[in-house]
């Protein structure tokens, strides 16, 4: 074989090497994590139904059920995504409380506070860790957008902590208080599991 064709096979072998291991990668990036992929982020519960507060009062807008031991090492977390709207008007309005509860034991994770939120937009995030089989310490941020709120992302205040046996079921709620009907409602809401770092 000349120096040409040796050549010549050289490359084509370099490029089916290249062209194999572009496909083997590919392959790995579209299917993602299967179900047994420890560090996996996984859905714990989601709901894309609009739910608004009834007349005045505290309600319960999306509700999530934590099987138990949904966290059962400590360091791992919940993530809460939810969107909030509130009403165009100037009624007294407390739209995005957030509350873990299991048995009696009940952390306000989030307490928005009350003010006229007028024609509000949020976006809200919440970290809820497990910090051992019976505490819990959670964070929430948000970003609103109206003529009264910031469009900015803001903490809501320093991370709370709180007593929640893991090995027990429970829940995990957005919250809301208004005047009237819809004066606040949650249209998505979904809570992601999140492993301890390794």
């Amino acid at each position: 074989m000349s120096n040409p064709e040796r050549r010549m096979a050289l490359i084509l072998r370099a490029l089916v090497f290249f062209i194999a291991c572009s496909l083997s990668a590919t392959a790995a990036i579209t299917s993602g994590p299967g179900p047994s992929t420890p560090n996996a982020v996984t859905v714990v519960s989601q709901r894309t139904d609009t739910v608004g507060n009834v007349g005045a009062g505290t309600d319960d807008l999306h509700v999530h059920t934590l099987s138990p031991n949904t966290l059962s090492v400590d360091g791992s977390c919940l993530r809460l995504e939810a969107i909030i709207h509130t009403a165009a008007n100037a009624n007294t309005k407390d739209p995005a409380d957030v509350i873990l509860t299991e048995g009696a034991n009940v952390t306000t994770i989030r307490d928005s506070g009350t003010g006229a939120n007028n024609n509000a937009s949020h976006r809200l995030i919440c970290h809820i860790c497990r910090t051992s089989s019976t505490a819990v310490k959670g964070v929430c941020g948000y970003e609103a957008n109206s003529s009264d709120a910031s469009a900015d992302f803001l903490l809501n205040a320093t991370p709370v902590t709180g007593t929640y046996t893991w090995a027990n079921a429970g829940t995990l709620k957005t919250v809301a208080v208004g005047v009237a009907d819809n004066d606040v409602v949650t249209y998505h809401s979904i809570v992601l599991k999140q492993p301890a770092p390794q």
